[in-house]
This record gives structure tokens, C-alpha cells and sequence, in this order.
């Protein structure tokens, strides 16, 4: 994806709205862009005059959802997202309705409302293959791997070179232990956008199989790209954050990019990556990390990676405790 057309997009919504100053498309296209941007704060303001000058715009309720959700308000996110539901039930309503309800620990909810996405979008291939990639996504975050792997090979029939059903892909075949078939999943994914995930995924893949050659050129991709992002005006470093305490690697910097992060971003995420053994690196810290853990299973999300991180640091923590303990009575 280019990322130079979040200006061009820009500044044509503010040359329509220099024409025509309460334009409402416009206030909500400026309101799309900045949360392309990872800019809520200033999105929820567009939208909010895109609201005063329309008031039943769906979409507008859609963007302050998806902030809201982005900073951790989920309370607030389900009175925006069942705004636009009540206003335009759609596969846009639908989908953000299911990525929340999942976050949030719903998954009937969300996997009811993703096929009510699914049945929406049957005039659009694009929009389809997305919905089947996220339901295949959903069956994953149970351990469904059949189930998921069976809808998206059934959506790659329609839309073969669609790159979220190839990443789907590459992270159930990643998951089966069929390593060769999950990097060409992943590697056809990134030929089409070479996103985060993806590049993060392709390198441990990499890693896995013993090529550390191919990893290393993955792992400096990720730098790159969010070098690339910063040129374009995205804002939010909560990604390279989990890279690094992930791969642990400059676990202070992790550290400070993950409480930077979380200082506006509440997420179940953000919390998660705070407490990620690889970025406490100190024993002091063990408290602090337990207490983000608990934070991050707050919801219920249905993330692996959070149970194993909270898995670590109670195992860290009773060790600690257990040295502190027979230091005390050594005599």
C-alpha cells in the first residue's frame, strides 16, 4: 500500500470542504484518513462535525467506534458500532460489530454478526474475501484450524491473489506445522502488500526452518516499514514494540515504546505488551508485569499469545519469589 495517498486524500478533502465548508463526505473522509493515520484523537473530532452537520451518518458513528476501540474504550465502541448497526446494517456495521464483539471475548456473537458480513458483501469479491478471512480468523482463536483452513481455501478458489485470505492462510498452515506450505502463503501475501504481520511472521518462519539469511532480510524489512509509516505521517509504535520484546531485542526501548504507546491507547493489547516477559527486564519489574497481564485477559480476547505470556511471568514471578525467600533464610 501506498502510504502518500493519505496526503493526496488530504488535501482533496479539504479543498472540497474550502468549497463547500460543511460538506459532510468530506469531514468524514478527513476523518477516515487520520485513522488510516492511527491520529483517533483528532479522527473522532471529523467525525463528530461530519455528526453536527449530518446526524444519521453511519458512517461517521463507524469511525468513532473504530477510535474508540483503537483506545481502548469498548464500552463506547459498542454504543457507536450499534449506532451504525440501528442506522445501516451492512457489511461495514456487521464486520466492526464481530472484530469487537471478538476483543471483547464474544465469539458466537461475533462469528453470528461476521456471517450476517459475509451474506452482505456477496456483490463485492474484495469485500467478501476480507469478511471470509476474518471468519476464518475466528475459527482459528478456538483451535478451529479445519474449519479455517476450509473457508479460506474455498475464498481463495473466488479470489485467488487476495492478500488477507493468503495471510489467513499462512497463519493456519503456520499453526499445522506445515512450514513450507505457510511461507508460500505468506510470501505471495507479502508480494501483493508486505505488511507488519506478515513480514514478522515470514521471518520467524524463516527462523524456524534454519534460514537465518532469509530471516534477517525479513526482520530489517520491519524496521523499514515503519520508517516508511513515520514518513507518511502514521503515528503508533505499539507494533515494534511486540517485535522487539517478542524477539527480544533493545528490550528498553520495547519497554518504552509499549508505555508511550499505552499512555492513550488502553488496549487489551497495549497491556500485553507491557507485560511481555521479554520487555521486563528487571526482577523489580515483575509486579508491574503481572498487573498488565491482568489487564490484558480483562476481555476475555481469544489470544494465545496473551495466556502464554501471563503463563511466564507467573512462572517468573513464583521464581523470583522462591530465590527472595531462601535468600531471607540463608543463614
Amino acid at each position: 500500500m501506498d502510504l502518500s495517498y493519505y496526503g493526496r486524500a488530504e488535501a482533496a478533502y479539504r479543498k472540497s470542504l474550502a468549497l463547500t465548508p460543511n460538506y459532510a463526505n468530506a469531514m468524514v473522509g478527513i476523518a477516515w484518513v487520520l485513522s488510516g493515520r492511527h491520529e483517533f484523537e483528532q479522527s473522532i473530532e471529523w467525525a463528530n462535525k461530519a455528526l453536527k452537520a449530518e446526524p444519521d451518518r453511519a458512517d461517521a458513528y463507524g469511525l468513532l467506534g473504530d477510535a474508540a476501540t483503537e483506545m481502548g474504550d469498548y464500552d463506547s465502541a459498542f454504543e457507536y458500532y450499534q449506532k451504525m448497526l440501528d442506522l445501516k446494517p451492512d457489511i461495514a456495521s456487521y464486520s466492526r460489530s464481530a472484530h469487537l464483539l471478538l476483543i471483547t471475548g464474544g465469539f458466537k456473537q461475533a462469528t453470528f454478526l461476521m456471517s450476517k458480513a459475509i451474506g452482505a458483501s456477496a456483490a463485492y469479491p474484495e469485500n467478501k474475501a476480507w469478511c471470509i478471512a476474518q471468519m476464518a480468523l475466528l475459527d482459528f482463536s478456538q483451535g478451529g484450524y479445519l474449519p479455517a483452513e476450509q473457508l479460506l481455501s474455498q475464498g481463495l478458489k473466488d479470489t485467488p491473489n487476495n492478500y488477507h485470505l493468503l495471510a489467513a492462510m499462512g497463519k493456519v498452515k503456520g499453526a499445522e506445522k506445515d512450514y513450507a506450505a505457510a511461507i508460500e502463503f505468506y510470501k505471495r501475501a507479502e508480494a501483493i502488500v508486505p505488511q507488519h504481520d506478515v513480514v514478522v511472521a515470514l521471518g520467524d518462519l524463516y527462523t524456524l526452518q534454519g534460514q537465518t539469511e532469509e530471516a534477517a532480510t525479513q526482520y530489517a524489512l520491519v524496521d523499514f516499514i515503519r520508517k516508511l509509516s513515520k514518513a507518511n505521517g502514521v503515528i503508533g509504535d505499539l507494533q515494534m514494540a511486540q517485535f522487539l520484546a517478542d524477539h527480544d531485542r533493545d528490550l528498553e526501548e520495547a519497554l518504552r515504546l509499549a508505555e508511550a504507546e499505552y499512555k492513550t491507547r488502553l488496549t487489551v493489547y497495549g497491556a500485553d505488551t507491557l507485560a511481555c516477559p521479554g520487555a521486563i527486564t528487571r526482577a523489580e519489574r515483575i509486579a508491574e508485569a503481572r498487573k498488565y497481564s491482568a489487564e490484558a485477559s480483562s476481555q476475555q480476547t481469544p489470544e494465545a499469545m496473551f495466556l502464554y505470556h501471563r503463563g511466564m511471568i507467573l512462572a517468573k514471578g513464583r521464581a523470583t519469589t522462591a530465590e527472595h525467600a531462601k535468600r531471607c533464610i540463608k543463614p
